[in-house]
């Protein structure tokens, strides 16, 4: 997961703590926590997700993931899942 995701998820109040991992040991305060992937999918909440690998023709491997109506696209599966969470829990305004 790159640091901008893991900061979206921060900023968006998803939680900054989970299991332990070097990555949590050597961060700094206020630095964003790296969730693994099974925090991601269980934190994305009830329902049915979808998970699919494609071979996309210009972008390589990529994977879809889809719950309620949301769905997002990335080069990686945990990208994938942390901005479906991200979609899931938008501020209404």
């Amino acid at each position: 997961m790159t640091y901008e995701t893991a900061k979206k998820l921060k900023d968006a109040g998803y939680k900054q703590t989970g299991i332990h991992s070097p990555l949590t040991y050597s961060r700094k305060e206020g630095e964003p926590y790296y969730p693994y992937l099974n925090e991601l999918i269980e934190a994305c909440g009830g329902g049915s997700l979808k998970i699919e690998r494609f071979s996309h023709v210009t972008r390589g491997i990529v994977w879809q993931v889809y719950l309620r109506g949301k769905e997002k696209t990335e080069q990686t599966l945990e990208e994938a899942v942390a901005n479906l969470w991200l979609a899931l829990n938008e501020k209404k305004q």
